[in-house]
């Protein structure tokens, strides 16, 4: 997780956080997942991204798990 990225987020952001994976185009292999928000001018902003072996339940549960805990963590030294 980027703390530049965190900090921004909680200086001025959306409440809605999107998620999704995709799969990079060409020879690069892996999965990249994303968590997006909107900032103040209404514009993409990305929150936390990693990029994985394989799309399944444990990574996505270790994306989340680390999202929320950055966010938590950051919000509580603000």
């Amino acid at each position: 997780m980027d703390y530049g990225l965190i900090k921004g987020m909680l200086g001025g952001y959306r409440s809605l956080v999107g998620v999704d994976g995709t799969h990079p185009k060409k020879n690069y292999g892996g999965i990249l997942l994303l968590a997006i928000t909107l900032d103040g001018n209404n514009e993409i902003f990305p929150l936390a991204y990693a990029v994985v072996s394989i799309e399944n339940e444990e990574n996505w549960s270790y994306f989340f798990w680390n999202l929320y805990n950055q966010l938590k963590d950051n919000g509580r030294n603000n």
